[in-house]
């Protein structure tokens, strides 16, 4: 099976915006997958910059939407 297809680079910074400091980054995928091969396959080819750096790690919430967040909460002024 192939994950080939459009890749996308989404930035959303809002300006003078705030979040709580256990906010999730979550994708939602126009497709279900099911596949717990192909889940695995996804995840392997995400990638996230985040500054300052810090550990996270990403989770499926259900069969269209990928989760990442940090290790603990994001450091202040990420």
């Amino acid at each position: 099976k192939s994950i080939d297809g459009a890749v996308n680079v989404v930035e959303m910074l809002y300006s003078d915006a705030s979040v709580g400091i256990g906010m999730p980054v979550i994708i939602k995928f126009g497709h279900e997958v099911i596949d717990a091969d192909m889940r695995a396959r996804i995840q392997k080819a995400m990638h996230i910059d985040v500054s300052p750096q810090q550990e996270g790690a990403w989770g499926w919430i259900d069969h269209s939407q990928l989760m990442w967040r940090p290790k603990d909460f994001w450091k202040a002024g990420t």
